[in-house]
């Protein structure tokens, strides 16, 4: 199993790093509930940032919250 989810992350962080919107909250969570991936909150804002930086309305009200 832990094989499997370091497969998802590592497709997940391509399509993220290729700018889909989805991939780049999916990935925050990940990082925020220390899932496939080490808990890590300044990553995790990376990605929502990015995400909330195309408009996306989850990823902006996530990184408004974190700033709160």
């Amino acid at each position: 199993m832990p094989e499997a989810r370091a497969r998802d992350v590592h497709e997940l962080k391509a399509r993220a790093e290729q700018g889909d919107v989805s991939a780049q909250l999916r990935l925050g969570t990940a990082y925020v509930k220390g899932r496939g991936v080490q808990q890590n909150d300044a990553e995790a804002l990376k990605w929502y940032r990015l995400a909330a930086g195309q408009g996306e309305t989850r990823g902006q009200l996530v990184v408004g919250t974190i700033y709160a």
